[in-house]
């Protein structure tokens, strides 16, 4: 059996697992946040033997000692002081997302010498610009699917809170006829439009996150320049995590 390594991205209720074997992802697995006895019989059955973690609010101390130890210390706990293979420009580093380092090492370990436009949609969608010689300059961050759904309910006394089954297969060009539907048509393609604001000849936009699926198909279905390229890798925190685990351990 060769290598197995372990990608842990914990947010705030959950936690995502992604597997490597031998550089390869072979699957995706989501647990508890709290479920410590869970993550660790996963990795167990998977014989997993080095992992990395990056969270992106409260660090469970437990969660973090128990899958250290299950892999002999060969772990890594990205922090605002691991060393990284990319270049931080972003005023405030102590203040970045880890989440979004991640994904711009991630974007950088496919895209290496080309100008990267990452966009990760979930809770929130962040669009940061990663240049060709692999400086984060950071980017904009602006209310997710979800919670703009949410918004728009809460802060409003008549709109009834919607979902993603409330977007029509074939909203393209139609005029919502509906509550539901106009405000679903509102918030996807209003994001859609910002990441097509974003695009720059000549790059790669890599799209990512929970919503990155929809918004990438919507965004493919608009014309864009030549020479550049729009990709959509669900799994690319974990591969940014894996890259700079493999980076640490060469000793940068």
């Amino acid at each position: 059996m060769g290598s197995a390594f372990l990608a842990i991205d914990c947010g705030n209720s959950r936690l995502k697992t992604t597997l490597f074997q031998d550089s390869v992802c072979v699957e995706t697995t989501a647990f508890d946040s709290k479920d410590i006895e869970g993550v660790l019989l996963y990795m167990e059955s998977r014989g997993v033997d080095s992992a990395a973690m990056v969270s992106v609010g409260h660090t469970d101390v437990r969660m973090v000692e128990t899958v250290r130890q299950a892999v002999d210390d060969r772990f890594l706990l990205l922090t605002h002081n691991t060393p990284l293979p990319i270049v931080i420009g972003y005023d405030t580093p102590e203040t970045l997302g880890l989440d979004r380092v991640a994904a711009a090492a991630g974007a950088y370990s496919l895209y290496s010498g080309r100008t990267c436009v990452v966009a990760d949609a979930g809770t929130a969608l962040t669009v940061d610009l990663l240049d060709a010689e692999g400086t984060f300059w950071g980017g904009t961050i602006s209310p997710g699917i979800s919670m703009q759904f949410r918004a728009l309910h809460e802060g409003t006394h008549s709109l009834p809170e919607v979902s993603l089954r409330d977007y029509p297969v074939d909203a393209g060009g139609k005029v919502p006829g509906n509550t539901r539907t106009a405000i679903a048509v509102g918030v996807v393609d209003g994001m859609v439009d910002r990441l097509y604001c974003a695009r720059r000849p000549g790059t790669v936009m890599v799209v990512t996150g929970g919503d990155g699926d929809l918004l990438y198909r919507k965004l493919m279905e608009r014309e864009h320049p030549d020479g550049m390229d729009i990709v959509y890798i669900p799994y690319l925190v974990a591969l940014g995590l894996k890259y700079i685990f493999d980076e640490y351990e060469k000793g940068i």
